[in-house]
This record gives structure tokens, sequence and C-alpha cells, in this order.
């Protein structure tokens, strides 16, 4: 979505965790400072009111819910690289 990739925030924090723990590196860093650090250097962006997460919608689904805003430069992809939403959308 316009250069950004959306996730999950509780899903996406799982997978984080479940690596480390599998790669013998506990991960120690609760879910709320993780989009906060990640906010910080740069490779998400905040919310207007300045949180870590945003709005999103999905259109199936008449319920906003928070989601990660990731620059999909952060993560590898190229800036006109499109990714199916599933009909999710920003708010």
């Amino acid at each position: 979505m316009n250069g950004h990739t959306l996730l999950d925030p509780a899903a996406t924090y799982q997978v984080i965790v479940q690596h480390c723990a599998k790669s013998n590196n506990p991960y120690t860093i609760n879910e709320l400072e993780t989009w906060r650090d990640l906010n910080r250097m740069g490779f998400t962006e905040a919310s207007n009111d300045g949180r870590p997460t945003v709005m999103a919608r999905v259109t199936a689904i008449p319920k906003s819910f928070r989601v990660v805003k990731v620059k999909n430069e952060a993560i590898g992809l190229a800036e006109t690289t499109s990714l199916p939403l599933d009909g999710m959308e920003n708010v």
C-alpha cells in the first residue's frame, strides 16, 4: 500500500519471538517497545497521534484495527512492489 506493507502486530511479534527462540537467542523486548524502536529507526510509520501502529480496515469486515505500517524498503521490497492486501486499506 503506497510503499508500505501492513502487518498484524500481535502475530508479527509472535513470529519474532518464536524465531529468536529457535535461534537460541531469547527476544526480551516487549511488543510495544518493539514497534516504537522500529519507528524510531525509520522502518515503520507512526499514526498521527504518535502511536507506533496505524488504523486499517478490511473492506470485507466492517471493523478497523491497528497494524504495523512497515516501509517496503525496510524489508527489501522495491517501492513499486505491490502486494495483494485482501481488501485492507489504511484509515
